[in-house]
């Protein structure tokens, strides 16, 4: 497949949770590296997450309706009529 290579200079408190966003956004496709370039004075604040997490209140059977209602609210990790637990 395609390669693309990005770039960046972001501080290294902006790399905290950037792996797992990344692996999310690919489907565990992306290759990170990271390397350290020099000391910055601060400048600024970073993002906090924009969407939490769904999880399911009960065991049971994961609903098509359901789903599509919901899937402008998180990513889905089920398909219709999979079984789910508590907690999941």
């Amino acid at each position: 497949g395609d390669r693309m290579v990005c770039e960046f200079i972001i501080p290294s408190r902006g790399i905290i949770g950037l792996r797992n966003q990344l692996l999310t956004a690919t489907a565990g496709e992306a290759i990170m590296a990271h390397r350290y370039k020099e000391y910055q004075p601060l400048k600024g604040g970073i993002p906090e997450r924009l969407n939490g997490s769904l999880v399911s209140m009960e065991k049971g059977t994961a609903i098509p309706y359901s789903i599509d209602k919901l899937q402008d609210r998180g990513r889905f990790f089920v398909d219709p009529g999979e079984d789910i637990y508590e907690g999941q």
